[in-house]
C-alpha cells in the first residue's frame, strides 16, 4: 500500500541536485502519495464496516438479557424517570416562587424607599 510512495521517496533522494528536488521527481512523490491516501482511505472504510458488522453484534449479545433482568432495568428505568420528572417539576415550582418574589420585593423596596424619603 505504502510501497509505491516509498519509492518515490527513495528516487526523489537519489535525484536531487544540490539540495533541492527535480520537478519530475517532486511531482511524482505528490503523484505517489496521492495514491497511498486514497489506499488509506480505502483500508479506512473496509475496517469502519468489519467494526460495523462487530458493534452491532455486540450490540445483539447485550440486548439479549435475561427476562427477569429485562423487568428489572425496565422497573428502576420507570422509577429514575419518574423521579427526575418531580426534580424537574418542582424546580419549575421554585424558578416560578422566586421570579414572583423578586417582583414583589423590588416593589416593596421601592415602597421603602419612598417612605424614607418622606421622613427625612
Amino acid at each position: 500500500m505504502l510501497r509505491p510512495l516509498s519509492l518515490a521517496l527513495q528516487e526523489a533522494r537519489d535525484t536531487r541536485q544540490e539540495g533541492r528536488l527535480e520537478q519530475a521527481a517532486y511531482e511524482h512523490l505528490g503523484n505517489m502519495a496521492k495514491v497511498a491516501r486514497g489506499a488509506l482511505a480505502a483500508k479506512l472504510d473496509q475496517e469502519q464496516a468489519a467494526l460495523g458488522l462487530v458493534r452491532e453484534r455486540l450490540a445483539a449479545e447485550v440486548l439479549l438479557l435475561e427476562d427477569v433482568d429485562l423487568k428489572k432495568l425496565e422497573r428502576h428505568r420507570k422509577l429514575l424517570e419518574s423521579s427526575m420528572q418531580r426534580q424537574l417539576d418542582l424546580l419549575g415550582q421554585v424558578l416560578a416562587r422566586v421570579s414572583s418574589t423578586t417582583l414583589q420585593a423590588q416593589a416593596e423596596a421601592r415602597e421603602l424607599r419612598v417612605k424614607l424619603r418622606l421622613v427625612r
